[in-house]
């Protein structure tokens, strides 16, 4: 089947029978049953199956043969299964951006005793790579507590913390999962972790470099990927203090995404994906002023000046009530020279 899934994988096993052998462009709604049967541990490993449809959404045709090989076959399809390697490893698969969920070996995580082991967990996993002193969780979970207190109340979470974990798929050991070495709170080296933010960012930087080399369209494709991993922003269904540096900094990469495939869009002449793309801009930062411009742009080039004015209006409306200021030179120049 897909090349590049059988270099990475070896033998692919037989395909469920019915849907390999029928038409090419028939629906069929058990892609799952399919994937299962020509992707080992395809069920286990639910950050694959995130990614895959995740991916598969985004073609536009989800229940067809054509509509999975476009995903299977494409050029970073489960972008990590070359670092994964070893299927059998114990796997950590974790989405912040918008509602947080988490997997231990493909199992939901859910058994939480309290929102701090949540929390925890959250920041244990984003500071993975050098782990945590027992100060800078305190710091950071429990900055106005005292220290006996504090102390009692992070022994509790990481007890709750990798009994949540290990419980998830009830053949782990908890004490295994958290370690605590020379002062410092770290993972078990033997758990691989696939992590939706560092998935984003590595797409994201792969599309700038491809675009400083002037590969436009592969650098397109690199940013469509990112942007179809930005499901929210980071931490979006619990604030929490020590996520706000790093939430706005993916937010302002996740809108330079929007930007550049904007751009991509223009120069390509696809006037509808230009006002799709901006519009999404504009729901995460309604006070984007150069994505009302593109808007306009586009509806102009799209002969539909009544929007190119409705939009020209929206944008002075919210400057005006969100920054009492009005619209720039640039943008009035805009409008007269479509109108004109």
């Amino acid at each position: 089947m897909a090349a590049k899934m059988g270099e990475a994988m070896g033998s692919i096993p037989a395909a469920d029978e019915d849907w390999e052998n029928a038409p090419d462009d028939r629906p069929h709604t058990d892609v799952s049953r399919f994937l299962n049967g020509v992707y080992p541990d395809f069920r286990r490993a639910s950050w694959r199956q995130d990614s895959f449809y995740t991916q598969l959404a985004g073609t536009g045709d989800t229940g067809t043969k054509d509509g999975v090989r476009t995903v299977l076959e494409g050029p970073t399809v489960l972008a990590n299964e070359a670092t994964a390697c070893d299927l059998h490893a114990p796997l950590i698969s974790v989405f912040f951006f918008g509602s947080f969920r988490a997997y231990f070996n493909g199992l939901p995580i859910t058994g939480w005793a309290s929102t701090k082991a949540r929390s925890l967990f959250r920041f244990l996993v984003a500071n993975r790579a050098t782990g945590a002193t027992r100060e800078k969780i305190l710091d950071a979970l429990w900055p106005e507590t005292d220290g006996d207190s504090s102390g009692n109340s992070l022994r509790v979470a990481v007890h709750s913390l990798r009994k949540a974990v290990a419980e998830s798929d009830g053949d782990s050991d908890p004490r295994k999962l958290v370690r605590f070495e020379h002062g410092v709170y770290r993972w078990d080296p033997g758990i691989v972790f696939w992590i939706d933010t560092e998935e984003f960012e590595q797409h994201y930087l792969r599309g700038l470099e491809l675009e400083r080399s002037g590969a436009h369209s592969e650098a397109a494709r690199e940013l469509m990927l990112a942007d179809r991993l930005y499901a929210g922003d980071f931490t979006e269904d619990g604030y929490e203090d020590w996520a706000l540096l790093k939430s706005e900094a993916l937010k302002d990469k996740g809108l330079s995404v929007l930007a550049r495939l904007i751009q991509h869009a223009v120069n390509e002449g696809d006037f509808e994906d230009t006002v799709h793309l901006c519009q999404k801009i504009l729901e995460r930062d309604p006070c984007r002023e150069d994505a009302y411009r593109w808007l306009m742009l586009a509806y102009a080039r799209m002969g539909q000046r009544s929007r190119v004015l409705a939009w020209y209006r929206v944008c002075a409306e919210i400057l005006q009530h969100e920054l009492d200021v009005e619209p720039s030179p640039e943008t009035e120049g805009l409008l007269n020279d479509l109108l004109s």
